[in-house]
């Protein structure tokens, strides 16, 4: 599968406030990843709020440590590797943690989620903003697709 990171999702325009938990996509074709250090304050303060939000919706959450040390939120965290690394932020990108996507696994779209620790109110506002324009994107994604064919 090749991964692609999509950062045309922009805040603005009108809140979604109707996108509750039962309106999310599938979590069976989602999942956040997470690059957090265990050393960053700012990692240690969203790591837990990123935990309830994904039990809450049902997002499962692939974390990648960046410094090898593990945060208790995400005890089966792995070291991140160069591939990883570039994958998401490109061969010469710096990496401000904590850092969240949003991941297709079926077509491999990877969407920023977030750079920096968000509150929970902050996060699902956010996903609920993002999840109805992702879902519309792929929408017209795989209709352009039938076109085609």
């Amino acid at each position: 599968m090749i991964l692609k990171v999509f950062y045309g999702f922009v805040l603005s325009g009108a809140l979604c406030v109707s996108c509750a938990f039962g309106a999310l996509p599938s979590t069976n074709h989602y999942l956040f990843i997470l690059f957090y250090s265990g050393h960053c304050p700012h990692c240690r303060r969203f790591a837990p709020v990123l935990s309830v939000y994904s039990r809450m919706s049902g997002f499962s959450v692939l974390a990648f440590t960046t410094d090898g040390f593990v945060l208790p939120s995400f005890p089966n965290s792995r070291v991140i590797s160069k591939n990883v690394l570039q994958t998401f932020f490109g061969e010469y990108a710096q990496l401000a943690v904590p850092a969240l996507f949003l991941l297709n696994r079926e077509n491999g779209h990877a969407y920023p989620i977030s750079q920096g620790a968000l509150s929970y109110s902050e996060l699902e506002t956010r996903m609920n903003v993002l999840i109805p324009r992702i879902l519309r994107y792929e929408n017209r994604r795989r209709d352009e697709i039938i076109k085609k064919n």
